[in-house]
């Protein structure tokens, strides 16, 4: 198809069609922006009513209960709280258990299979946890060396294997 306008006329041709293309945008962006606006507020308001009705609530169980409320919150900031103990007591200055498990992966030799670790935690305060760890040794003397090798490993107090193959 021949087009036989002149290159002014093609020009301004293109400038309303762009300028076309951009009023729609602007009008669809527009439209999008009013309706976040509009859910935010809606969101904002629906948020408002609801904090005002809990505290008309908590004031309600504040006049008829007296002190319930607070025992009750009591109770749970004490049980929070030794919950939160149980965690701090443990030891400070052991490694993560990440850091141990890839001590022994590095320690390992090629004859060693390693298909598992597992994690027993002390029953008392001062006994030693222990990690099982259950593999594969291609020969006994593999296995002998990976013990050795373990041993030699500052973070662990021992290291077995049982007699069993």
């Amino acid at each position: 198809m021949i087009n036989l306008l002149p290159i002014e006329n093609k020009i301004a041709v293109k400038k309303e069609y762009l300028r076309r293309i951009f009023l729609v945008l602007g009008f669809f962006v527009s439209v999008i922006g009013i309706f976040a606006v509009l859910l935010v507020s809606l969101s904002f308001y629906f948020s408002w009513r609801m904090e005002s009705n809990y505290k008309k609530e908590l004031a309600f169980y504040k006049e008829n209960t007296g002190l319930s409320v607070n025992m009750a919150a009591d109770a749970e900031l004490l049980d929070f709280n030794s919950k939160i103990a149980i965690l701090k007591s443990h030891k400070t200055d052991s490694r993560k258990l990440s850091e141990v498990i890839k001590s022994v992966i590095s320690r390992k030799n090629n004859g060693v299979k390693l298909e598992g670790f597992f994690y027993k935690k002390s029953a008392s305060k001062e006994g030693a946890d222990a990690i099982v760890i259950k593999g594969i040794g291609v020969s006994r003397k593999n296995l002998m060396d990976f013990i050795e090798n373990l041993k030699k490993e500052k973070d662990f107090s021992s290291a077995n294997f049982p007699v069993s193959n």
